[in-house]
């Protein structure tokens, strides 16, 4: 399997009604070190500097009255992960299960000299798996900064959580049908205007 970590971010300045109080961010890479980074990174660019407050009620009004913040928490036993794939919430209020398992020392991994190795030894794996790899190149020739897209078709562990015959799974998402797509807490808007749950 492909080396990956994750961290689950919780913030106590935000209510716990709310999504954004919690976010669970992953990380891939053979080197976990810069794993670990990219985690980092994709958590501190989905908030904005202004977005990190210290409780005060004015200031999570103001947070959290508009777009992807204003997401109430689903149930425990909701099955709606549509915002945990896009932004990175855990939608559920509690996520004490991210807190539990074993201590093990952390591995810094295989540091390669550049990305061709890294795309070459996860080709290896999926040859392994059976899964066909496509890497999608996306460099700008006039900056040369690398930048590749690994797709893997049908390599996914999002298939569990749906059944077979799940709309959530066999069409395209907009940002907006993802907002809508959750119930609002008693009854009311959800940041989206959905007042039922659409999936």
């Amino acid at each position: 399997m492909l080396p990956c970590v994750g961290a689950y971010f919780w913030d106590p300045n935000i209510p716990e009604s709310y999504q954004f109080h919690h976010f669970f961010k992953v990380g891939a890479g053979f080197n976990l070190e810069e794993a670990l980074i990219r985690v980092f990174t994709e958590y501190a660019q989905g908030r904005m500097r202004d977005e990190f407050i210290d409780g005060n009620p004015a200031d999570q009004e103001r947070v959290l009255k508009y777009d992807l913040r204003a997401l109430k928490c689903i149930p425990d036993s909701g099955d709606n992960y549509l915002s945990a794939f896009m932004f990175g919430f855990v939608p559920q209020r509690t996520a004490e299960y991210l807190r539990e398992g074993p201590v093990v020392p952390f591995r810094k991994g295989e540091a390669f000299d550049d990305c061709l190795q890294d795309i070459n030894a996860a080709k290896e794996i999926f040859s392994r798996l059976g899964k066909e790899c496509y890497v999608l190149d996306f460099t700008g020739p006039e900056i040369g900064f690398p930048v590749v897209e690994v797709v893997v078709p049908g390599y996914s562990d999002v298939l569990p959580y749906y059944p077979a015959d799940s709309r959530v799974l066999f069409r395209q998402y907009t940002r907006g049908d993802i907002l809508r797509s959750y119930d609002a807490a008693e009854g009311e808007p959800s940041a989206g205007g959905a007042t039922h749950k659409g999936f």
